[in-house]
């Protein structure tokens, strides 16, 4: 699977051992958090291209670019302009090429098919 969901209490490290491990790795993160707009046509206009390759700013001269996360910060806060916030991200599960890490402070509201998977990290 290329999602890994890391749930906890805020300020349990979440955000934190992403950047250390991104960094450590060289990955760069493309962010989206609930402070974006974030529908499913916002998701898709946001990272549909950065999704379906596995470098970020490959440059026109052949160099290569930076490995690249999509990282979905607090996916448990869904506001109302969010349409289609699960359908989107679960649109994205099926097609990224790419890893997708997904925040959240209460799986409990998260969605019983990405629930269900065995990629929760959980953090106290």
């Amino acid at each position: 699977s290329n999602v890994v969901v890391l749930g906890g209490p805020p300020g349990s490290g979440k955000s934190a051992t992403i950047r250390a491990l991104c960094d450590e790795l060289h990955y760069e993160i493309f962010e989206v958090h609930a402070g974006m707009k974030r529908s499913h046509k916002d998701i898709k206009d946001a990272v549909g291209e950065i999704a379906q390759s596995h470098l970020l700013n490959q440059s026109n001269d052949g160099k290569a670019g930076a490995l690249c996360v999509l990282l979905f910060e607090d996916v448990d806060v869904i506001f109302a302009e969010d349409k289609e916030f699960w359908t989107g991200i679960f649109a994205l599960i099926a097609t990224a090429r790419r890893p997708l890490l997904l925040t959240c402070n209460d799986v409990s509201l998260l969605p019983r098919p990405l629930a269900d998977k065995k990629v929760l990290l959980h953090f106290d």
